[in-house]
């Protein structure tokens, strides 16, 4: 596939040779820098994701879902230590 200079500027930038295969860490670090790039190079980064805010969409859920494992988890451990401390 032949890239406009847009899209190959966009590829030097990011270090590789196609838009192929991009993982999710990937697609959010470079979302991070979009506000670095002029906007019309922003806008055709943004192109090249159709499923890009459903991407962070889902990455966001699941972060949330192990924050929300992790209060879980603290709030037992909380509950057990003053399970103990009472008993004294």
């Amino acid at each position: 596939m032949e890239y406009t200079i847009e899209e190959k500027g966009i590829l030097d930038l990011m270090g590789r040779t196609d838009f192929r295969n991009l993982s999710k860490g990937d697609v959010i670090s470079y979302a991070s820098k979009l506000a670095e790039l002029h906007p019309e190079v922003a806008r055709d980064v943004l192109a090249q994701y159709p499923q890009f805010v459903d991407l962070i969409k889902t990455a966001l859920s699941e972060y949330r879902q192990e924050i929300d494992k992790i209060i879980e988890s603290d709030d037992t451990s909380i509950e057990h230590y003053y399970t103990y401390t009472e008993k004294d």
